[in-house]
């Protein structure tokens, strides 16, 4: 049986009060819930912790307004990931379904879990531990990297939209005979699309998260750690540095290049190039995301504004 003070010794925390036995982890409103403990690291949290009796606590720090056991850790919000896998482990069981279909020209790594209704196509191959929901799909010739999650729906390698309009004035397609390589520790949410590339590769760099809902185009290439929000869209050949971050239904153009460590803030259309280190807001894109909210912030002024500037051309006039 978990208890307090086993849970302590497997976060590397320290137990301050009575070694109770723990079976939930919960949010503050089921705080008084026997056996159960709550996180506390949170100014807000811990507000509303002060109303109630918690069973158990996690703080980072002894408060001695809460007369409850605690668990003393100075690892932050990091160690939700450590709770969340004791109080929920996940299950041990690997393989591809019956229900699945693996193409007998793909190559598939160890611990592999492909759930039922997913397709690997030919010459597709899968890293070690890499997990497919039901409904991914996986193209020809794809790459899947290792610890990569692929959840329901998701569609890696599909044709990236290239048209050529003919002196007929029809739309020829362009053969889209490249691939896509995802590399390792990436997760790539429910119903978001990666395109193969024309030629080459679609990159999706290592340890990048993709949200639900994103499209990526043909030919981009995203680098190491990067986040992309829900319906976030990255449209063909365009390049995005390391460690950036595009908000919930931001976009970005074709051929647009956008530097490492960058932000671009919600539903924010980039249409032109983004140096390093930038924080973007605008759309099309306009400015540095504190000069776009102080002009903002002006732009909800305008009528006081407007009807200030009228008293004052009315008192002109009455001078003149």
């Amino acid at each position: 049986m978990l208890t307090a003070r086993t849970l302590a010794e497997k976060i590397g925390g320290q137990l301050s009060g009575q070694d109770i036995p723990l079976r939930f982890l919960v949010e503050a409103a089921d705080c008084a819930r026997v056996e159960s403990v709550c996180l506390g690291l949170a100014r807000k949290t811990l507000a509303a912790l002060k109303d109630q009796k918690p069973n158990c606590l996690i703080l980072n720090q002894d408060l001695p307004e809460f007369s409850c056991p605690k668990i003393i850790t100075a690892k932050g919000k990091e160690v939700l990931i450590e709770l969340l896998n004791i109080f929920y482990p996940e299950s041990e069981k690997t393989g591809v379904a019956e229900k699945a279909f693996v193409d007998p020209a793909a190559v598939i790594g160890q611990n592999v879990t492909i759930y039922p209704q997913a397709f690997v196509g030919r010459n597709a191959v899968i890293g070690d531990n890499t997990i497919l929901y039901a409904g991914a799909v996986v193209y020809a010739d794809c790459v899947i990297g290792k610890n990569c999650i692929i959840h329901a729906n998701a569609v890696i390698g599909a044709d990236g939209f290239g048209y050529i309009q003919d002196k007929d004035g029809r739309q020829r397609k362009v053969p889209q005979k490249g691939k896509v390589i995802i590399e390792d520790d990436v997760e790539i949410g429910a119903n978001s699309c990666v395109d193969r590339a024309t030629i080459s590769a679609t990159v999706i760099g290592q340890g990048t998260k993709i949200d639900n809902k994103v499209h990526i185009g043909h030919n981009v290439k995203i680098g190491r750690n990067c986040i992309l929000a829900g319906s976030s869209n990255v449209a063909g050949s365009a390049t995005l540095g390391d460690n950036v971050v595009l908000a919930g239904n931001a976009g970005v153009g074709d051929n647009i290049s956008i530097g490492s460590n960058t932000v671009i803030f919600a539903s924010t259309s980039v249409l032109t190039d983004i140096p390093p280190n930038s924080k973007i807001y605008g759309t099309p894109t306009a400015d540095d995301y504190g000069v776009a909210m102080r002009r903002r912030a002006l732009y909800n002024k305008l009528p006081e504004i407007y009807d200030r500037l009228k008293t004052l051309e009315g008192k002109q006039q009455e001078w003149e």
